[in-house]
């Protein structure tokens, strides 16, 4: 299932279909078979069928709300099979980047391949989450890189307290 955008729908406005449908980008057939799936439109509304905003905002809200999948463990997001994937372990490599998710958490970017189609995926994350994954085996330390400043840096695991040190190479 594809996710639609839905902000432009003025929630106090009435739409046709065809209106909305080009708002939010979709062909016209694909809204009128949103009606089979729980789309009301306003009663006594015949020709043209008219929609409320608010009732296609909230449509689609929880159209999309439903559609999301939790990842588990050490799976990835495969677009081609629209489905949580596992990627071998060897695959998986981190990037920690200079940018800062709070004062202590680097954002980083996990990657590795669908072990169904081999497509390339990724898992944008933190810092405390490359830690977890190393810690649960699901990553080797060796494929973690800093990408800080510029700067080559090495990374230094420390399994006591759990920390991720960052070491300017010159």
């Amino acid at each position: 299932m594809k996710h639609y955008k839905y902000q432009p729908l003025k929630k106090n406005r009435i739409y046709s279909s065809s209106e909305a449908a080009k708002l939010i980008g979709i062909c016209v057939k694909t809204f009128r078979s949103w009606q089979d799936k729980g789309l009301k439109p306003i009663i006594g509304a015949i020709n043209p069928i008219l929609f409320k905003g608010e009732e296609v905002n909230s449509f689609l809200e929880k159209r999309n709300r439903n559609q999301k999948q939790k990842l588990k463990g050490n799976q990835f997001y495969c677009v081609k099979y629209r489905t949580p994937q596992k990627s071998e372990i060897e695959k998986i490599r981190a990037e920690i980047l200079p940018q800062f998710l709070s004062e202590a958490n680097h954002k980083s970017v996990i990657y590795g391949f669908c072990t169904s189609c081999g497509t390339e995926l990724n898992l944008f994350s933190s810092e405390r989450i490359v830690k977890k994954w190393i810690n649960q085996g699901w990553i080797f330390k060796e494929n973690v890189e800093l990408r800080y400043n510029g700067n080559n840096c090495s990374l230094n695991f420390q399994s006591k307290n759990n920390s991720l040190c960052m070491e300017n190479e010159v």
